[in-house]
C-alpha cells in the first residue's frame, strides 16, 4: 500500500511539473478568487476557505470539464442555501448558526471530485472524467434537495418505510425535494457538457448527471434515516439532531454525523454509477 501511494504521488508530481507556468498561475488566481469570495460572503469559514482553495486549484489544472462542474455546484448550492432562510430557521435546528462551512464540510462535498480530478491528471483514464461529473452532480442533488425540500408545504415521508415525519427529519423526502435533487444534478451536467472531452452525447451526459443527483440524494436520505439521530424537541418546537432528555426520538441510531453521511453517499454514488457507465 505504501508503495502504491508513493507511485501515485510520484506520477502526480510528474504531471504537475509538466503544467505550464501560465496554467499554474491561472489556477492560483482562480482558487484564490473563488475561496476568497466564499469566505467574504460567509459561505465558508477560514478552514473551509483553505480547503476550497485546494479544490479549486486542482479543478483548474485538470481542465474546463472539472472547473465547470465545481462552479455549477458552488454557485448553485450557495444560492439554494440562501433561499427561504427565515422558514428554514423555524424548521431546522441550528440553521444559520454556524459561520460558514468548514474544511471537513468542503471535503464532504468536493473531496471525491478532487480525488477524481487528480486521478485524471495521472492516468488520463476517461473513467475518472465520469467519476468527477457524477460526484459533483450527486453533491448538488443532495444539497438542492435538502435546501429546497425543507421549504415544501407537503409533509415529508421517510425514504425507507414512508412514515410521515416533521420537516427537518433526516431521511425525510418530499416531491419538491426529489425534483430539486434532479435539477441540482442537471445543473452540473449542463455546465460540464459545455466543456465535455467525452465521446458521449450531450443528452447522455445530462441524463447521467440528473440520475446522479437523484441517486446521491436518495442514498444520503437512506443513510441519514438509519445512522443520523432525529428527534422532536417540544420546547424548541422543531426537529433536533442531538439526543437529550427532552428529545422524543423519531428515527436514526445517531452513529454518524451529517458530513460523514454526505461523504458515504457521494462515494457510493460515484463508485456505483461510474462502474455502471464507464
Amino acid at each position: 500500500l505504501c508503495g502504491q501511494c508513493y507511485s501515485f504521488c510520484t506520477l502526480l508530481g510528474m504531471n504537475l511539473l509538466t503544467a505550464t507556468p501560465a496554467s499554474v498561475g491561472n489556477a492560483t488566481v482562480f482558487a484564490t478568487l473563488l475561496s476568497g469570495y466564499a469566505v467574504k460572503r460567509g459561505s465558508l469559514n477560514k478552514s473551509g476557505g483553505m480547503a476550497a482553495w485546494g479544490v479549486g486549484w486542482v479543478a483548474w489544472i485538470a481542465g474546463g470539464w472539472h472547473t465547470a462542474a465545481l462552479l455549477a455546484f458552488f454557485f448553485g448550492s450557495t444560492f439554494m442555501t440562501k433561499v427561504g432562510k427565515k422558514t428554514k430557521a423555524t424548521r431546522e435546528e441550528g440553521y444559520g448558526g454556524a459561520k460558514g462551512r468548514n474544511a471537513w464540510q468542503v471535503a464532504a462535498n468536493g473531496g471525491v471530485g478532487t480525488v477524481a480530478a487528480l486521478a485524471w491528471l495521472i492516468t488520463h483514464n476517461e473513467r475518472f472524467l465520469y467519476a468527477h461529473l457524477i460526484s459533483y452532480a450527486a453533491a448538488a442533488g443532495d444539497t438542492w434537495a435538502s435546501e429546497l425540500g425543507i421549504l415544501s408545504t407537503s409533509q415529508p415521508r421517510l425514504v425507507l418505510g414512508g412514515r410521515l415525519v416533521p420537516h427537518g427529519t433526516n431521511g425525510g423526502i418530499t416531491p419538491m425535494g426529489t425534483l430539486a435533487s434532479a435539477l441540482g444534478g442537471l445543473s452540473v451536467g449542463c455546465a460540464s457538457a459545455l466543456f465535455s472531452p467525452l465521446k458521449a452525447s450531450t443528452p447522455s451526459i445530462l441524463l447521467l448527471a440528473t440520475g446522479a443527483g437523484l441517486v446521491g440524494s436518495f442514498l444520503d436520505s437512506a443513510l441519514g434515516q438509519v445512522f443520523e439521530y432525529s428527534g422532536w424537541h417540544p420546547v424548541a418546537d422543531m426537529v433536533t439532531n442531538t439526543a437529550g432528555p427532552h428529545a422524543q426520538h423519531i428515527s436514526g441510531l445517531g452513529y454518524l454525523s451529517n458530513d460523514t453521511v454526505n461523504v458515504l453517499a457521494c462515494v457510493l454514488t460515484t463508485t456505483g454509477l461510474t462502474l455502471l457507465v464507464a
